[in-house]
Formats: structure tokens, C-alpha cells, sequence
């Protein structure tokens, strides 16, 4: 029987602090570091999800910063 799971991507971009904010955010360029968090990121997911066995992701949840921060691609 499969086990399922929910994925939360952390995303430590934004404009500013919003007064209620307690993530873990980078505030300013976000091209500062983007490109190298998204490489790392993909490595981590690439790696949970070889090692879900039968596990199925049901739910994802992108938050910490702002998510539209990043490109699509």
C-alpha cells in the first residue's frame, strides 16, 4: 500500500520582509544566488524522490518568500 507525502520547496526570495515574516528569506537581488539555489534545489528533489520508494507525493506547497521571484523555467 503506498505511503503518501507532501513536498513543501522552500523559496528565500523577496522584495522585502513583510512584518509577519519569519522564514529564512534573502531580501534584494535575487539573481544574487537564484541559478545556484534552483541547481541545488533540483539535485535535492532528484534525490527525495529516488529514494520515495513507494511513496506518493499528493501535495506541494512552494512558499517562504515569493515563488514568482524565480523564472519558470
Amino acid at each position: 500500500m503506498p505511503h503518501f507525502w507532501g513536498l513543501y520547496v522552500h523559496v528565500p526570495f523577496c522584495a522585502r520582509r513583510c512584518p509577519y515574516c519569519d522564514f529564512a528569506i534573502h531580501i534584494g537581488n535575487k539573481n544574487s544566488f537564484a541559478d545556484e539555489y534552483v541547481r541545488a534545489l533540483k539535485s535535492e528533489l532528484q534525490s527525495v524522490l529516488s529514494a520515495a520508494d513507494h511513496r506518493v507525493l499528493n501535495s506541494v506547497f512552494f512558499g517562504g518568500g515569493t515563488p514568482t521571484f524565480l523564472p519558470a523555467t
